[in-house]
């Protein structure tokens, strides 16, 4: 049986995306991973991923950095999606 451990949970904030929750976890075998849920228009936290593995960071912390990626590339994708619609 695999055992998780809730170690940390933030929720980054972003004009264009919106809210994003990261319910980060560690496994025994000290590999992370996290529980990405999406703010909705009714104000409700939505899953947006599951189990979402960050298996090259060493800690938390990096692990809080590459939430942070991961929600300044969901920005990049929707502006380039808009771009290409206006285009």
């Amino acid at each position: 049986m695999s055992i998780s451990t809730l170690i940390k949970t933030i929720t980054i904030s972003n004009t264009v995306t919106g809210d994003f929750k990261f319910e980060i976890y560690q496994n025994e075998k000290a590999l992370f991973h996290a529980d990405i849920s999406l703010k909705n228009p009714l104000g409700k936290w939505e899953q947006f991923r599951n189990k979402f593995r960050f298996s090259r960071a060493l800690d938390v912390e990096e692990v809080v950095e590459r939430c942070k990626k991961l929600v300044e590339n969901q920005e990049i994708d929707i502006k380039a999606a808009e771009a290409l619609r206006n285009y």
